[in-house]
């Protein structure tokens, strides 16, 4: 079956945006573009499954499970074995689309982008000669780990925040002063080529989808930069940041005083 784009994504406790995301979806199909998504469900404690099972009987959902994650204690270890399923699922479908786009249905689709901005960014990765398209944020760029060009890399982030973590007021400093001024630094009015990128959505042709893998057992990093380096290497092509593909930014990822920074990690252990 053809379709336009399908949309790939892991979803646990996204009652709350899952609609919007169908709401998006729709004024899409609205607009004439054929679309369809995959969406993996995890151990959610809220509506999304309702809402998926929902979903799948007006023919444009897949709900597949994600169970099997639970057992992975890595979370990036976790998120990559998870969204290679997906893409594993979409090859073993009957949908043949022209584009693939890889989003994010938690905090990150509180405020989706336009379809106007969403017909656009495909109109560029048709046209500009890159393997990808990937959305921004407003009012910072927040995805830190996916990102990598030609002189900036935080492969290794994670390792540099857990080695902050012993005392808090280190640790504030270091999200202050490092990482929501390199956050203030990919907040561009202009696009902007890189190797890689996520920003809670990406549109890839299919054929470039294809090429890529997210599982590196030999390396803890980001899903998305794995995956979106041996793109980059089997097709020789960078990808696009769209300064008019627009997310807001999600509020865990905004600039905070001390206070409220201890408040929310803190709730982040508790629910981990």
């Amino acid at each position: 079956m053809e379709a336009d784009v399908v949309f790939l994504s892991l979803a646990r406790d996204c009652a709350r945006t899952l609609p919007i995301f169908f709401d998006f979806t729709a004024s899409l199909r609205d607009s004439g573009m054929r679309c369809a998504a995959i969406i993996g469900e995890n151990g959610s404690r809220d509506a999304t499954k309702d809402l998926l099972r929902t979903a799948q009987a007006g023919g444009h959902v897949v709900a597949v499970s994600t169970d099997f994650m639970a057992q992975i204690p890595d979370r990036l270890q976790r998120m990559a074995v998870g969204r290679q399923h997906l893409k594993e699922q979409l090859e073993k479908s009957s949908w043949t689309p022209r584009f693939v786009c890889i989003v994010d249905l938690d905090n990150a689709f509180e405020q989706p982008p336009t379809p106007a901005s969403f017909s656009n960014a495909i109109a560029k990765l048709e046209h500009r000669g890159v393997f990808a398209v990937s959305a921004t944020s407003r009012p910072l760029y927040y995805d830190l780990l996916a990102f990598e060009d030609g002189s900036i890399s935080f492969e290794f982030l994670l390792d540099e925040i857990e080695s902050h973590q012993t005392n808090l007021f280190a640790y504030y400093r270091f999200f202050r002063d490092h990482i929501d001024e390199q956050r203030r630094l990919l907040t561009s009015p202009t696009d902007r080529q890189c190797t890689s990128a996520f920003n809670g959505l990406c549109l890839y042709p299919n054929e470039a989808y294809a090429l890529g893998s997210y599982i590196d057992a030999a390396s803890r990093r980001c899903e998305h930069l794995t995956f979106n380096r041996r793109v980059a290497a089997a097709t020789g092509l960078q990808m696009l940041i769209d300064r008019e593909l627009v997310l807001k930014t999600p509020s865990d990822h905004n600039e905070e005083a001390f206070v409220p920074f201890v408040i929310r990690r803190l709730r982040k252990r508790l629910r981990l």
